[in-house]
C-alpha cells in the first residue's frame, strides 16, 4: 500500500499506456471546459432571475427563516402493535462497531459540521471524489467540516480488504455489524446517530450525504451562521427541527409496478408515511442525535431509510421538519443556472463520479476559495 493516499483523479487516471493517459487527460479537459462554457451561457441566458446569484457567496437576504414554517406531523397510530408504540420494539439492540475510530472528532479543534456519507464498499472513486472535493481537509480552517462513511458487514472478503485499506489510509470510516444490503440502509443512518452520540457531541451540526451528492458547503456554512443568529434574535433555544427538502403524505407503495420500493402492510400498515426528508441530504442539530437514537429502540422500524431515519424516528421523538426547499437542485441539468449561478448548495448528480468532479472547481471559484 502506498504511504500517501490517492487523490480522486489518481484513482481514475489509467496506467495501462500512454495512449490511455494522453486520453484520460483530453476527458478531463474537455469535460472541464464544457462545462465552464456550459454555465457561463446559462448564467447569461437565466440573468434575468439570477444576476443577483452570481457574486460570491449565496445571497443571504433571500433566506427568509421567518417563512419557513414548521409543520407537526400528524400522530397515526392507530394500526400500530402497541410493545412498537409504546415499548422496545422486540429484537432492537445497540450495533457493535467493526471499526469504530472512537477519537475521530477529537482530532478536529472547533468542529462544527460533522457529515456522515451512505456509501457501498465498491464506490471508492465517489468516496476519494468527496475527500478531494467538499469533504477535504484543505478547507477544514475556512468550515471546520469533517466527513465519515458508514459501512455495514461486508458481503465479501474481497470488499472488506476495500474497506479495511481506506480506512487504515483516510481513517474516516465507520463500520458496524449489520448486513450491508439494500433493506438494510436504515441501519446505517441509525449507526451514524449511535456513533455521533457516543463521540462526536462536540459538533454543533450533522450533515447527511448520500455519495452522489456535490454541497456547496461555504454556501452551508454561511447559512448555519446566519440561521443561527435569526435564531439568537428571537432568543429561541436549540432547535428541535431537521432542516431538508420535506416531503409531506407521501403514500406508501403498495402492489405491482413500484419494483423495490414495494412495503407491504405487514412492514408499514399505514397508507403514507410520516413526514421525512429527501434522503440525498438533510441538517440535524447534533444535540437532537441522542433523542433519534433513542427513539430506535422504541419505534416501529422501517427499512426504507429515509422514511425511518428522517420521518419515523423524529415522529417518535417529538422532533419536527423546517422545509429549506430552495436550497436543493435535485435535477444535474439545472446546476450550471441554480448552484453556479444561484443559491443552490445541495446537489444530486447520479453517474459517474468524473463529470461530477468537473463542478467543483466552478463552485469553489465561486465562493472565492478556488
Amino acid at each position: 500500500m502506498s504511504a500517501s493516499p490517492r487523490t480522486f483523479f489518481q484513482v481514475l487516471r489509467p496506467h495501462t499506456s500512454r495512449r490511455g493517459k494522453s486520453l484520460y487527460s483530453g476527458l478531463v479537459v474537455a469535460g472541464a471546459t464544457y462545462l465552464l462554457c456550459r454555465a457561463v451561457w446559462l448564467g447569461v441566458g437565466g440573468a434575468s432571475d439570477s444576476r443577483q446569484d452570481a457574486r460570491a457567496g449565496p445571497d443571504i437576504h433571500k433566506w427568509d427563516f421567518q417563512a419557513g414554517f414548521v409543520r407537526e406531523d400528524k400522530e397515526v397510530r392507530s394500526r400500530l402493535p402497541q410493545d412498537a408504540v409504546n415499548g422496545t420494539s422486540p429484537h432492537r439492540r445497540a450495533l457493535r462497531y467493526l471499526i469504530e475510530e472512537p477519537d475521530f472528532c477529537s482530532r478536529f479543534p472547533d468542529l462544527r459540521i460533522i457529515s456522515y456519507v451512505h456509501s457501498a464498499a465498491r464506490k471508492t472513486e465517489n468516496r476519494q471524489l468527496i475527500r478531494d472535493t467538499w469533504g477535504s481537509m484543505k478547507y477544514y480552517q475556512q468550515i471546520h467540516l469533517r466527513i465519515f462513511f458508514v459501512f455495514g458487514a461486508a458481503a465479501s472478503q474481497e470488499e472488506q480488504d476495500i474497506i479495511n485499506e481506506e480506512s487504515e489510509k483516510h481513517h474516516d470510516i465507520i463500520q458496524l455489524d449489520f448486513v450491508d444490503s439494500y433493506k438494510n440502509l436504515s441501519y446505517k443512518g441509525v449507526s451514524a446517530l449511535q456513533w455521533i452520540t457516543e463521540h462526536c457531541q462536540q459538533a454543533q451540526w450533522i450533515l447527511k450525504s448520500d455519495d452522489d451528492m456535490i454541497i456547496n458547503v461555504f454556501g452551508l456554512v454561511d447559512y448555519l451562521d446566519v440561521y443561527s443568529k435569526w435564531l439568537a434574535s428571537r432568543n429561541e433555544g436549540p432547535p428541535n427541527t431537521i432542516m431538508c427538502a420535506v416531503w409531506w403524505g407521501m403514500p406508501v407503495l403498495r402492489g405491482k409496478g413500484c419494483a423495490k420500493w414495494c412495503v407491504t402492510e405487514d412492514e408499514w400498515p399505514e397508507k403514507s408515511y410520516p413526514t421525512y426528508c429527501s434522503g440525498s441530504a438533510f441538517v440535524i442539530p447534533t444535540h437532537l442525535a441522542p433523542k433519534l437514537y433513542h427513539a430506535y429502540f422504541h419505534a416501529p422500524f422501517l427499512w426504507v431509510d429515509d422514511a425511518y431515519i428522517s420521518g419515523v424516528l423524529p415522529r417518535q421523538a417529538g422532533i419536527k421538519h423546517r422545509p429549506i426547499h430552495s436550497l436543493y437542485e435535485l435535477n444535474h441539468f439545472l446546476m450550471a443556472k441554480n448552484v453556479i449561478h444561484g443559491n443552490r448548495l445541495f446537489c444530486h448528480h447520479p453517474g459517474k463520479a468524473l463529470p461530477r468532479a468537473a463542478w467543483w472547481p466552478l463552485i469553489a471559484a465561486k465562493e472565492g476559495r478556488g
